[in-house]
Protein backbone atom coordinates (compact mmCIF):
# COMPACT_ATOMS: atom_id res chain seq x y z
CA UNK A 1 0.00 0.00 0.00
CA UNK A 2 1.41 3.52 -0.70
CA UNK A 3 2.69 5.75 2.07
CA UNK A 4 -0.03 8.19 2.59
CA UNK A 5 1.27 11.93 2.66
CA UNK A 6 0.05 15.05 3.82
CA UNK A 7 -1.49 17.34 1.02
CA UNK A 8 -1.32 20.69 1.05
CA UNK A 9 -5.32 20.66 1.25
CA UNK A 10 -5.37 18.58 4.65
CA UNK A 11 -4.72 21.72 6.37
CA UNK A 12 -7.64 23.06 5.78
CA UNK A 13 -9.80 20.25 6.81
CA UNK A 14 -12.08 19.94 9.47
CA UNK A 15 -11.07 19.36 12.65
CA UNK A 16 -13.61 16.04 13.47
CA UNK A 17 -11.88 14.59 9.85
CA UNK A 18 -8.26 13.15 11.03
CA UNK A 19 -5.62 11.19 9.04
CA UNK A 20 -6.59 8.16 10.48
CA UNK A 21 -10.09 8.71 8.83
CA UNK A 22 -7.99 9.19 5.62
CA UNK A 23 -6.16 6.12 5.91
CA UNK A 24 -9.30 4.22 6.39
CA UNK A 25 -10.77 5.91 3.42
CA UNK A 26 -8.21 5.21 1.20
CA UNK A 27 -7.88 1.66 2.27
CA UNK A 28 -11.50 1.12 2.04
CA UNK A 29 -11.25 2.82 -1.70
CA UNK A 30 -8.32 0.47 -2.74
CA UNK A 31 -10.35 -2.24 -1.56
CA UNK A 32 -13.49 -1.27 -3.28
CA UNK A 33 -11.08 -0.63 -6.67
CA UNK A 34 -9.55 -4.40 -6.38
CA UNK A 35 -13.18 -5.68 -6.39
CA UNK A 36 -14.11 -3.43 -9.18
CA UNK A 37 -11.01 -4.66 -11.28
CA UNK A 38 -11.73 -8.36 -10.38
CA UNK A 39 -15.36 -7.59 -11.64
CA UNK A 40 -14.36 -6.28 -14.98
CA UNK A 41 -11.72 -9.00 -15.34
CA UNK A 42 -14.68 -11.65 -14.76
CA UNK A 43 -16.82 -9.70 -17.49
CA UNK A 44 -13.74 -9.72 -19.81
CA UNK A 45 -13.90 -13.62 -19.89
CA UNK A 46 -17.43 -13.84 -20.19
CA UNK A 47 -18.91 -14.56 -24.29
CA UNK A 48 -19.73 -11.98 -26.32
CA UNK A 49 -22.75 -13.70 -27.78
CA UNK A 50 -24.69 -17.52 -26.93
CA UNK A 51 -26.03 -20.07 -29.14
CA UNK A 52 -29.73 -21.11 -29.28
CA UNK A 53 -30.16 -23.82 -31.07
CA UNK A 54 -34.18 -24.97 -31.49
CA UNK A 55 -34.38 -28.87 -32.24
CA UNK A 56 -37.86 -29.95 -34.13
CA UNK A 57 -39.01 -33.24 -34.74
CA UNK A 58 -41.36 -32.71 -37.36
CA UNK A 59 -44.04 -35.51 -38.37
CA UNK A 60 -44.44 -36.45 -41.96
CA UNK A 61 -47.63 -35.33 -44.28
CA UNK A 62 -48.03 -37.15 -47.42
CA UNK A 63 -49.37 -34.09 -49.93
CA UNK A 64 -49.76 -31.67 -47.58
CA UNK A 65 -47.58 -28.76 -45.31
CA UNK A 66 -46.42 -29.34 -42.40
CA UNK A 67 -46.06 -25.51 -40.72
CA UNK A 68 -43.93 -25.10 -37.03
CA UNK A 69 -44.04 -21.32 -35.27
CA UNK A 70 -41.06 -20.17 -32.98
CA UNK A 71 -39.63 -16.78 -31.31
CA UNK A 72 -36.07 -15.88 -29.99
CA UNK A 73 -35.08 -15.43 -26.91
CA UNK A 74 -35.82 -11.84 -25.66
CA UNK A 75 -32.43 -10.21 -27.57
CA UNK A 76 -31.40 -9.34 -30.53
CA UNK A 77 -30.41 -12.74 -32.33
CA UNK A 78 -29.02 -13.78 -36.34
CA UNK A 79 -29.89 -17.48 -37.21
CA UNK A 80 -26.81 -18.62 -37.80
CA UNK A 81 -26.94 -22.59 -38.49
CA UNK A 82 -29.74 -24.79 -40.37
CA UNK A 83 -29.09 -28.74 -40.19
CA UNK A 84 -31.69 -31.18 -41.55
CA UNK A 85 -32.08 -35.02 -40.74
CA UNK A 86 -34.39 -37.71 -42.01
CA UNK A 87 -33.75 -41.21 -41.42
CA UNK A 88 -35.16 -42.51 -44.69
CA UNK A 89 -35.10 -39.61 -47.41
CA UNK A 90 -38.06 -39.08 -49.41
CA UNK A 91 -38.08 -40.95 -52.85
CA UNK A 92 -41.66 -39.58 -54.73
CA UNK A 93 -43.02 -36.17 -55.49
CA UNK A 94 -41.26 -32.78 -54.15
CA UNK A 95 -40.48 -32.12 -50.63
CA UNK A 96 -39.43 -28.72 -49.58
CA UNK A 97 -38.01 -26.92 -46.61
CA UNK A 98 -38.59 -23.04 -46.02
CA UNK A 99 -37.45 -21.04 -42.98
CA UNK A 100 -39.25 -18.01 -42.63
CA UNK A 101 -38.54 -14.42 -40.56
CA UNK A 102 -41.74 -13.67 -40.29
CA UNK A 103 -40.70 -10.17 -38.89
CA UNK A 104 -39.18 -9.53 -42.30
CA UNK A 105 -41.59 -11.96 -44.36
CA UNK A 106 -38.03 -13.56 -46.23
CA UNK A 107 -36.80 -16.75 -46.38
CA UNK A 108 -33.80 -17.35 -44.61
CA UNK A 109 -32.66 -19.89 -46.84
CA UNK A 110 -30.23 -18.87 -49.35
CA UNK A 111 -31.56 -17.41 -52.91
CA UNK A 112 -35.03 -16.84 -50.80
CA UNK A 113 -36.42 -20.13 -51.83
CA UNK A 114 -37.37 -23.13 -50.29
CA UNK A 115 -34.78 -25.76 -49.71
CA UNK A 116 -35.53 -29.39 -51.81
CA UNK A 117 -35.02 -32.02 -49.01
CA UNK A 118 -35.35 -34.72 -52.17
CA UNK A 119 -31.25 -33.83 -51.94
CA UNK A 120 -30.79 -34.79 -47.92
CA UNK A 121 -28.95 -38.51 -48.21
CA UNK A 122 -30.77 -40.93 -45.39
CA UNK A 123 -29.61 -40.70 -41.99
CA UNK A 124 -27.06 -38.00 -42.37
CA UNK A 125 -27.29 -34.50 -40.81
CA UNK A 126 -27.29 -31.71 -43.83
CA UNK A 127 -25.98 -28.27 -43.51
CA UNK A 128 -29.10 -26.33 -45.28
CA UNK A 129 -27.19 -22.80 -46.74
CA UNK A 130 -28.16 -19.59 -45.49
CA UNK A 131 -29.61 -16.35 -47.57
CA UNK A 132 -26.71 -13.91 -47.77
CA UNK A 133 -29.29 -11.43 -48.30
CA UNK A 134 -28.57 -8.12 -45.44
CA UNK A 135 -31.02 -8.80 -42.51
CA UNK A 136 -32.69 -11.72 -44.12
CA UNK A 137 -31.15 -13.33 -40.78
CA UNK A 138 -31.51 -10.95 -38.60
CA UNK A 139 -34.13 -11.41 -35.83
CA UNK A 140 -35.45 -8.60 -33.54
CA UNK A 141 -35.73 -9.43 -29.45
CA UNK A 142 -38.59 -12.55 -29.71
CA UNK A 143 -38.73 -12.07 -33.63
CA UNK A 144 -40.87 -15.43 -34.75
CA UNK A 145 -40.00 -17.40 -37.23
CA UNK A 146 -41.91 -20.48 -39.15
CA UNK A 147 -40.58 -23.89 -40.13
CA UNK A 148 -42.65 -24.94 -43.30
CA UNK A 149 -42.13 -28.32 -44.48
CA UNK A 150 -44.32 -29.26 -48.37
CA UNK A 151 -45.27 -32.52 -49.57
CA UNK A 152 -46.35 -32.69 -53.18
CA UNK A 153 -47.14 -36.03 -53.42
CA UNK A 154 -50.10 -39.18 -51.80
CA UNK A 155 -47.06 -41.43 -51.86
CA UNK A 156 -44.55 -39.66 -49.86
CA UNK A 157 -41.87 -41.88 -48.09
CA UNK A 158 -39.81 -39.94 -45.71
CA UNK A 159 -39.67 -40.04 -42.25
CA UNK A 160 -37.79 -39.47 -39.29
CA UNK A 161 -37.58 -35.57 -40.10
CA UNK A 162 -35.78 -33.24 -37.49
CA UNK A 163 -34.92 -29.59 -38.37
CA UNK A 164 -32.61 -27.86 -35.87
CA UNK A 165 -32.02 -24.24 -35.92
CA UNK A 166 -29.56 -22.00 -34.13
CA UNK A 167 -29.58 -18.36 -33.40
CA UNK A 168 -27.02 -16.42 -31.77
CA UNK A 169 -27.76 -13.40 -29.86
Amino acid sequence: MPIITDPPWFQSLPSWLSKRHLKRIHRLHDDRLALIIEALDYLKNLPTSQDFPYHLNLPDVPNDAVEYRGWVPDLLCELVSVCVYMGTANTQGNYTLDVINEDTGNSCLSGGVPFGMNTVAADTVTTVPLNASSGALDFPARGRWTVLLTSDDINFDGSDIYVELVFRG
